[in-house]
């Protein structure tokens, strides 16, 4: 399960507010999913989450805290 909230403030760090926009762009994947993907209906690929990585700088503790929370 993707922590979003986690996401999005990376993401509003670097700059990006428009959450499901950005996305979209940055994945070539339509609104429509970014937008399930933002909200836990979809989960992100790997190669998705690579290229957030790449993006964003993120260490493999902020993926591992973003991408793969565990539910308890």
């Amino acid at each position: 399960m993707t922590d979003t909230n986690l996401l999005k403030a990376r993401m509003v760090a670097n700059g990006d507010e428009h959450f499901t926009n950005v996305l979209s762009d940055v994945l070539h994947i339509s609104r429509t999913t970014a937008s399930r993907k933002l909200n836990g209906l979809l989960d992100f690929t790997q190669s998705e989450i690579n290229e957030l990585k790449n993006r964003y700088d993120l260490s493999a503790d902020d993926i591992d805290t973003i991408f793969c929370k565990r539910s308890e």
